[in-house]
């Protein structure tokens, strides 16, 4: 299993988005594929008071 993916079902996903954004800035990612990470950072940490998987 991920790190990331078990910090969000450890309830910790607001510490997960930052750094999906700083991997979006990576070089080698097209603007679609950016865009997706950054939708789901987004999703991440506008929902994590509902997203507690560990409770």
């Amino acid at each position: 299993m991920s790190k990331r993916l078990q910090l969000i079902l450890e309830g910790k996903s607001s510490s997960v988005a930052p750094g999906m954004g700083r991997s979006a800035n990576l070089p080698k990612l097209t603007p679609q594929e950016r865009k997706a990470v950054d939708t789901c950072a987004r999703y991440l940490l506008n929902n994590a008071k509902y997203l507690k998987y560990d409770d």
